[in-house]
């Protein structure tokens, strides 16, 4: 007999002694079913019964707070008596220069109740794209990433366009127009005499 085999059959029978159960393996038996009942989160209320008494603690469920998603689309607001785009833009948690880049044809020294201003989910503007708009330089121009603007889900843009058709409108996140200067102070909208 080969020496290789020899010494391997000790070896053998030690491995198959240890994988082997020393006493027979009983059979499964399910686990109990708790008695208890569950336990439920929330606030307990303690009752004025005695503490040996067996009623049950009322529970009172905290609802949970609530799950606020950010807008992607515009929004329109009527301007009222006495309000400014600050006063406009802080309603909507966004900075002045977003509301009057948005609104292009309404300048804020023009404002007045009943004028209907569009306003954007977060800071940026929309932006009307002209003749010869090339969206890389744009967004070059405007220093905003090309990206942010081909994935904002309201401009419904391919990720591989290259042109695209002048009177759409697009919003660009997170950016200011460079096409418009307005240094007056912001006035209240007032109704005319």
């Amino acid at each position: 007999m080969d020496t290789k085999k020899v010494l391997l059959i000790p070896w053998l029978i030690l491995i198959i002694a240890a994988c082997s159960p020393a006493e027979p393996l009983s059979p499964v038996t399910p686990l109990p079913t708790p008695t208890h009942p569950p336990v439920a989160t929330g606030t307990v209320t303690p009752s004025l019964a005695s503490p040996t008494s067996t009623e049950t603690p009322e529970v009172r469920l905290t609802p949970s707070p609530e799950i606020t998603i950010p807008r992607t689309g515009m929004v329109y607001h009527v301007v009222t008596n006495g309000e400014t785009t600050r006063d406009i833009a802080e309603q909507y948690h966004l900075s002045e220069d977003s509301v009057v880049y948005s609104n292009f044809e309404v300048l804020p020294q023009d404002l007045a109740p009943g004028m209907t201003l569009v306003i954007p989910p977060v800071d940026g503007f929309y932006y009307i794209i002209k003749d010869g708009d090339a969206l890389p330089d744009l967004s070059h121009q405007i220093g905003v990433s090309l990206i942010s603007i081909l994935s904002w889900p309201e401009n419904g843009l391919d990720q591989e366009i290259e042109d695209i058709e002048p009177g759409k409108i697009i919003f660009i996140p997170g950016g200011k127009n460079p096409h418009f200067d307005w240094s007056t102070p912001t006035p209240t909208a007032e109704t005319a005499p």
